[in-house]
């Protein structure tokens, strides 16, 4: 990109500069103007710009959040956390009927598919 000899920003920026003056890169820009965390541009005849004000209210309105280290597997226990007794009452459930079921089929596993709907 050309260096602008301006020593501010314009008032309408192109994708490249909005993204960059809100310290994201252009596919994340995208990606939060599509979920709404950044506003949508303006249409200058055939161009597309952000203007720079409401981008500046746009990223003072994000929510200051402090960076979540956490695996995938950890955020999703910490949203939907398993009750020990519960999930002990469940393992009981299937294992009985594992047991019943193979008893009375004379220990065809075919009927398992069944089972699995007791989890």
């Amino acid at each position: 990109m050309k260096q602008d000899p301006l020593a501010y920003s314009p008032r309408g920026m192109l994708p490249e500069l909005a993204a960059r003056s809100v310290g994201v890169s252009t596919r994340k820009f995208n990606e939060m103007v599509v979920v709404g965390r950044m506003p949508r541009p303006k249409k200058i005849y055939v161009r597309v710009v952000w203007d720079r004000m409401v981008l500046d209210m746009a990223f003072n309105d994000l929510l200051d959040q402090e960076v979540d280290t956490r695996s995938s597997l950890q955020k999703l226990i910490d949203i939907h956390p398993v009750n020990p007794v519960e999930q002990e009452s469940k393992e009981s459930r299937f294992g009985k009927a594992c047991a019943n079921s193979l008893s009375a089929t004379g220990g065809d596993f075919s009927a398992r598919t069944n089972l699995m709907s007791l989890l």
